[in-house]
């Protein structure tokens, strides 16, 4: 390469390294405030949430000082959730209930990890607002009244109190002071993506569930709230804080788990980073993925000064500066490993080296799945839990398979569909396709209803007086043509429409209609896990080896096989070969008509 080129590459990857710290602040304010609106005086009971793991230390003084909270009226329940605790929290919160019935605890018994709780207590919140707080955080007398006053803006769905640093010293004290100026900046422009777990005011109706493991739950919760059109304030006039990080350890410990969080987020919410949303997926670029990327562009930097170096005068003394500077924060970081604190710039730099190599560790922890950063391990799921996304490689893999395989297929398969539409046509009064609402779940698990297209099997107006009902053997609904169609299963063939829509997938459990899911999901334990996370299919691991719905039971046995589908999507390779396995006996399936009514 050219001395130019490479000088244009070493530029561009400082750039790229250093925005979210030098680039970011100043772009923040290019951004036009966001007008202010006051609405009346908000109404409505506050629910205190507080998860805990192992918390007796700190927890009767948390609860005595959250029911003195102002104003008290408001408090209508503080709900700890205890995730498997093995010291004495639950015997604090059961005596802490006896002497104030608004103190409830809520124990699971195994551990599920923080997110689980979070969802868990949230659901069970009955207050119109719900107060997250950690056991060790403490919370000023006026910062409720504050929160409460800042959701009189009704496009704010969270409000943040400033989170002032307690005990912290030199380079992370100062990084905290910074952002504490930043998150000002951001929340006057409407940009704050993230809370802390300190202390976040939430409207109960905003907030949504989490996915089971989740790592970073006070950004990704905001997050999805900011996607939903809420907004998040940071009220810099009031403060919440939490005990001094114990040591460098400790500080390592925390930034690996929010690297690996942030990439858990990136990996498994690629929706939050729509361009249509870019308060929403700017400020996540940059201050998140360019963080959790920074330590790798940082050493492609220091390769590009190395070659330089070889090569062009212009780049040794770059790299002599680039030498002295990490020699000198490799020195901060030493002294702050021993235990004497460094200050100023000095302490900043080392607070740096320890971010990244700590950023760096979290990342690659992440690519492995490792699962020991942190307090968000789970053994097991909850009720109601939302069963965590699936990889990023598997959901790229299966969309691509979507679109390449229904489009050959509708290519392939036009001279059946245009003989179906013309038989079913011609052969009964009414139109060829038959438009039916199906439920599917969106990327965050939550159900929503779709039009799904098939050959229309059955007589018009077929159900008009049965209403929805089962399938029957011989089934008298169904016309002569329909039969042999469902015989081959050529009605599903519109479906592909679906498909290339992104309502269905190739593979996946059956969709149902709106009057069965809530009947089916009381009844049968694991059937919304079926679908919470893949999306309905026009085949599946079920469907090849079941016959067509007709009762209870029949569905149940189809859920078993629809839960053994998924969990084959958690891994590439097993899912690739269970694909082509359901790809294949779907084919058989056709040419020996199995299955039909």
């Amino acid at each position: 390469m050219s001395e130019l080129s490479l000088w244009i590459l070493f530029a561009a990857l400082c750039a790229a390294a250093l925005f979210p710290y030098a680039g970011y602040p100043l772009a923040v304010l290019l951004f036009p405030r966001r007008p202010v609106r006051r609405g009346p005086p908000v109404e409505g009971d506050v629910s205190v949430v507080i998860p805990a793991r192992n918390e007796a230390a700190t927890l009767a003084a948390k609860l005595e000082a959250t029911l003195a909270l102002e104003p008290r009226s408001r408090i209508r329940e503080v709900l700890v959730g205890s995730d498997g605790s093995t010291d004495a929290t639950a015997s604090i919160v059961l005596a802490a209930a006896a002497r104030d019935p608004r103190v409830r605890l809520v124990d699971r018994g195994a551990r599920r990890g923080k997110a689980a709780v979070i969802s868990d207590l949230a659901r069970q919140a009955q207050g119109e607002f719900v107060l997250f707080t950690d056991a060790g955080a403490e919370i000023a007398p006026d910062v409720l009244p504050e929160l409460l006053d800042t959701l009189r803006d009704p496009e704010i769905a969270i409000a943040v109190p400033r989170y002032a640093t307690r005990g912290q010293e030199g380079g992370e004290g100062a990084y905290w002071r910074l952002m504490t100026a930043l998150k000002k900046a951001e929340s006057d422009r409407g940009l704050v993506v993230g809370a802390h777990g300190a202390c976040y005011l939430a409207r109960r109706a905003a907030i949504p569930p989490l996915p089971n493991g989740t790592v970073n739950d006070d950004l990704l919760l905001p997050a999805l709230v900011r996607a939903d059109g809420g907004q998040v304030a940071y009220v810099h006039g009031v403060a919440s804080s939490e005990g001094a990080t114990s040591g460098p350890q400790a500080v390592y410990l925390r930034l690996a788990r929010i690297a690996r969080g942030n990439w858990q987020l990136f990996s498994r919410h690629t929706d939050l980073l729509s361009p249509l949303r870019p308060r929403l997926a700017f400020p996540l670029v940059a201050t998140k993925l360019l963080r959790i990327l920074g330590p790798w562009i940082l050493l492609a930097a220091l390769a590009t000064a190395i070659v330089g170096a070889t090569r062009y005068p212009s780049f040794q003394a770059i790299l002599a500066t680039g030498l002295v500077v990490l020699v000198a924060a490799g020195i901060a970081l030493w002294r702050q490993l021993d235990g004497r604190p460094v200050r100023g710039p000095l302490g900043l730099l080392g607070y740096g080296l320890l971010g990244q190599v700590a950023t760096a560790a979290g990342a690659w922890q992440a690519l492995r799945g490792d699962q020991s950063v942190g307090w968000e391990s789970v053994d097991g799921d909850a009720e109601g839990d939302v069963p965590p996304p699936l990889p990023l490689s598997v959901r790229g893999a299966k969309r691509t398979l979507d679109i390449v395989g229904s489009t050959l297929l509708l290519l392939v398969t036009w001279p059946f569909l245009l003989a179906s539409a013309v038989a079913v046509r011609v052969t009964s009064p009414g139109p060829a396709i038959f438009r039916q609402e199906r439920v599917r779940h969106d990327s965050r698990g939550r159900p929503i209803s779709f039009q799904m297209f098939k050959f229309r099997s059955m007589w018009v107006d077929a159900e008009a007086r049965s209403g929805p009902v089962w399938a029957t053997v011989a089934d008298p609904r169904i016309t002569p043509v329909g039969r042999l169609l469902r015989k081959a299963r050529l009605d599903e063939l519109p479906q592909l429409w679906n498909v290339l829509r992104g309502d269905m997938t190739l593979v996946g459990p059956r969709p149902e209609r709106p009057s069965f899911v809530k009947q089916l999901g009381d009844m049968i334990p694991g059937y919304t896990d079926r679908v919470a996370r893949c999306k309905p299919g026009v085949t599946g691991w079920a469907q090849i080896h079941c016959e067509y719905d007709t009762s209870i039971d029949s569905v149940r046995t189809k859920v078993l096989y629809d839960l053994a589908y998924v969990a084959h999507l958690y891994d590439l390779r097993s899912y690739l070969g269970m694909e082509v396995n359901v790809a294949l006996r779907t084919v058989m399936v056709m040419v020996k008509g199995k299955g039909a009514h």
